[in-house]
């Protein structure tokens, strides 16, 4: 999935990274998405570590308002 941002760069998410969002932003806790994606709790925590380096964003909520804003 590929997500724009203001300076017009493009962020590009693995299917995994975008699932781990997509979660986020409905308001999953890791564990819970963990749960129903059927991975390791430390596997959510990687991607969403993953996900924040590729936004140079301090915190998940920082990501999802972005996303939110792209539909």
């Amino acid at each position: 999935m590929d997500i724009r941002i203001e300076d017009d760069s493009t962020i590009v998410l693995t299917r995994k990274e975008y699932e781990v969002l997509k979660r986020t932003a409905e308001g999953m806790s890791c564990e819970q998405t963990a749960a129903d994606m059927e991975l390791s709790y430390a596997t959510v925590k990687w991607y969403r570590k993953r996900i924040k380096a590729k936004f140079h964003a301090k915190t998940m909520a920082q990501i999802v308002k972005i996303a939110m804003e792209q539909g």
